[in-house]
């Protein structure tokens, strides 16, 4: 230590035995806590005001440069995410007749992991390219092994993000503490969430049928881009359980799961 008292354990070795090295470490340790406690405080007021505290926009939006807590929409971006919640809802040919206020009916929407090999194909680099081409130093642990190309879970990603929707959500993770710089997960009742807090990208009516689709368990055919007309709709009468696929000589059967692939002493195969 070179304040006072001063402390050299190489010139006086006996001196981290005195008095001086556990108080200074007390009184350290306690403005370490209050500094880290009125950070958190800090943050905390921000997250209340719907204030972005993050380093990097979510992907279909840019900090405003005058403010930098504000969040603008990326038009280039903010485009692709849309198609990307129109194509899951309605694919690529009913999502022409949604944007035009036609047909509000979900029928035959685009399965995840087709939506990622359409903007492949279309050449449309992912959410941490685009960062990176945009001249963002982003990175995180699995930038290093970015290709550049679309996969399902970052398709899924945006779809379950209700930043999009126009509401910032805010706090899912903090640190445990100033000593301890783990982050875990936070119950989604403690989570900081702020409606109109930016413009939306998509309509709330359009984010809550994406998420009702999500939530019926829908699943791409094998080698298929669409997802399967009774994707998600068919429940055995027995004991409740989806119902699966299994193709067979140009025909599709359906059976119970758990006759299937858990116990067919359980229930039976309902095909």
């Amino acid at each position: 230590a070179l304040g006072e008292p001063q402390v050299d354990s190489f010139l006086h070795p006996e001196a981290v035995h005195g008095l001086e090295v556990p108080i200074n470490g007390l009184m350290n340790d306690r403005y370490a806590y209050k500094t880290s406690s009125d950070i958190r405080r800090t943050f905390d007021a921000k997250r209340r005001r719907g204030e972005f505290i993050g380093a990097f926009a979510p992907y279909g939006y840019r900090k405003d440069p005058a403010d930098r807590n504000r969040l603008l929409v990326d038009p280039p971006a903010a485009q692709v995410v849309r198609d990307i919640f129109l194509w899951y809802a309605y694919g690529p040919s009913g999502a022409a007749s949604a944007c035009r206020g036609g047909d509000k009916e979900p029928a035959g929407g685009m399965s995840k992991e087709g939506i990622a090999q359409r903007l492949n194909e279309l050449g449309v680099p992912n959410p941490t390219a685009y960062k990176r081409a945009g001249g963002l130093r982003y990175f995180n642990p699995h930038a290093v092994q970015n290709d550049g190309l679309w996969r399902g879970s970052g398709v899924a990603a945006i779809l379950s993000n209700e930043v999009y929707a126009g509401t910032l959500v805010q706090g899912r993770q903090r640190v445990v503490s100033y000593k301890v710089h783990d982050r875990i997960r936070v119950p989604e009742s403690g989570w900081y969430r702020v409606s109109g807090a930016h413009e939306a990208i998509v309509s709330r009516e359009l984010f809550d049928l994406v998420q009702r689709l999500q939530a019926a368990g829908t699943r791409q055919p094998p080698g298929k881009r669409q997802r399967h007309l009774f994707a998600g709709l068919l429940r055995c009468a027995d004991c409740g359980k989806a119902m699966t696929r299994k193709p067979s000589k140009g025909h599709v059967y359906l059976n119970c799961s758990t006759y299937k692939r858990k116990s067919k002493a359980r229930c039976g195969p309902h095909a």
